[in-house]
């Protein structure tokens, strides 16, 4: 069974062109560019190759990736993004998270690393994980391409423990951000099933629970003793969120040239402050008795 990660990344990398391109059909798409890089020159444009690349089932060769990125810069970064080996093995984050934060933009990278020296030194010094990486620069981050914001949470949530509950928070703030421009792009589902993937592999492995939050919920339930916290958002959840937070972006504020920092703003309760707690993660939550 092919995986859902390789999935995801060739069925993206599919709708970034058709999205790109304006064909309105797989068959177009293909017939355009079996003729322009097919290795033949054949009328026969029955083969499926390309409704094949829309499901994720198969990945195009590199030549194919190298030559529409070339037309399409924005596809070979998607399809090459360092997020796909990272999620197939998360394990690898803390060990090679220099070799993964180096592919990212260079905006999203310097905010890891402490000084021109560092970065010079980039696959050997990495900054420690600090306050502002969890608060400014967090913005920073989250008003950068999805992708890279989705795969730089990723990589918080795995070098620091401590605060692994802020930067899964920020995740799926960057999560719902992909899924309103997935939703506007005409391709909700490629956001989908980006977060049953995270659902599966991140949240709901990960430690929700902290001492502050734990000693919050003791404050409202004395006689109970928490145990622990389980992500219990389902797709549908996810959907109503992104739906919610694409409607009050473009609604809201029209006229907004930077579409993600309205979003993040949203997200984070700057404006339209009592929206915040709409866009939370649900969660499930067991309690022994006193």
């Amino acid at each position: 069974m092919r995986d859902s990660v390789d999935q995801l990344s060739v069925a993206l990398w599919y709708e970034t062109i058709r999205h790109q391109t304006k064909f309105e059909s797989t068959y177009q798409i293909e017939k355009y560019y079996e003729e322009k890089f097919g290795s033949n020159n054949s009328s026969n444009y029955f083969r499926n190759k390309w409704r094949k690349y829309k499901l994720g089932l198969h990945t195009p060769r590199k030549e194919l990736i190298e030559q529409i990125g070339n037309e399409i810069p924005e596809s070979a970064t998607i399809i090459n993004h360092p997020l796909w080996p990272l999620l197939k093995n998360l394990d690898s984050a803390e060990k090679n998270s220099h070799s993964f934060i180096a592919q990212l933009s260079p905006k999203v990278s310097a905010l890891f690393f402490k000084s021109l020296l560092a970065q010079k030194y980039a696959f050997y010094y990495l900054v420690y994980l600090n306050d502002t990486l969890f608060t400014e620069d967090s913005n920073k981050i989250l008003d950068c391409a999805p992708l890279d914001s989705i795969c730089a949470f990723v990589i918080y949530s795995r070098l620091d423990k401590f605060r692994q509950r802020d930067a899964l928070r920020l995740l799926y703030m960057a999560l719902l951000i992909f899924g309103v421009e997935c939703h506007q792009s005409g391709m909700i589902h490629i956001a989908i099933g980006l977060f049953e993937i995270l659902k599966e592999k991140i949240f709901t492995k990960a430690t929700w629970i902290d001492e502050e939050y734990k000693s919050f919920l003791k404050s409202k339930n004395p006689d109970a003793e928490l145990i622990n916290i389980y992500f219990n958002t389902k797709t549908y959840d996810y959907l109503l969120q992104v739906q919610i937070l694409n409607s009050y972006t473009t609604w809201g504020r029209p006229k907004a040239r930077n579409k993600r920092k309205t979003m993040r703003q949203i997200l984070k309760g700057e404006i339209f402050e009592d929206l915040l707690h709409e866009f939370y993660p649900n969660f499930e939550y067991t309690f022994t008795e006193n």
